[in-house]
């Protein structure tokens, strides 16, 4: 496994590009003509667009976790005063029917 990152990948190949680009006569002579060069930006150009994708979906899970932390404070804070509620007003024989498993 590389352990290059994909901003890295995506930089090398920016490179590779250019310079076959810029030496497409004698690259062409060993197999690297336009249609590989063609095919390799066409592969470049997908890469950077899914790598955009990522980072941005990336940033959306981020937010959706803040949002999800924040409710399930609120949902243990509601949940703890209920559970203090039910230990003062039921007998202990009911708590279960709670879902609340404490002896005391």
């Amino acid at each position: 496994m590389s352990s290059k990152s994909y901003a890295d990948k995506v930089n090398d190949s920016k490179l590779m590009l250019a310079g076959l680009k810029q030496n497409a006569d004698r690259m062409a002579k060993r197999g690297l003509d336009t249609t590989f060069i063609a095919n390799y930006e066409a592969v470049h150009g997908n890469v950077r667009t899914l790598d955009n994708e990522q980072e941005k979906l990336k940033a959306e899970v981020k937010t959706k976790t803040e949002q999800l932390e924040k409710e399930c404070q609120a949902m243990d804070a509601l949940y703890a005063e209920a559970k203090k509620t039910v230990k003062l007003e039921m007998e202990q024989s009911r708590w279960k029917e709670f879902g609340i498993q404490d002896t005391k």
